[in-house]
């Protein structure tokens, strides 16, 4: 298990709408891409509603979040 050094919360994150739900983490060690271990791209808008989006994360499992955007 690689350990983080350093997390940095996006500035403008809002928890009750969980906007800007995004955090920054450097590991301490470097990595290599892998089947489970991959970088991402970060969106700059939404897609055009109608396209399909994968999307992951961890958390909050409900129904009940706000939408973010029509997609």
């Amino acid at each position: 298990m690689v350990e983080a050094s350093l997390s940095v919360q996006h500035p403008e994150y809002n928890r009750p709408l969980l906007a800007n739900d995004l955090m920054l983490i450097k590991l301490d060690e470097s990595v290599s891409e892998s089947d489970t271990i991959r970088s991402i791209s970060i969106a700059l808008q939404c897609p055009t509603a109608g396209t399909s989006c994968l999307v992951s994360g961890w958390g909050l499992l409900a129904n009940e979040c706000p939408p973010c955007c029509s997609a």
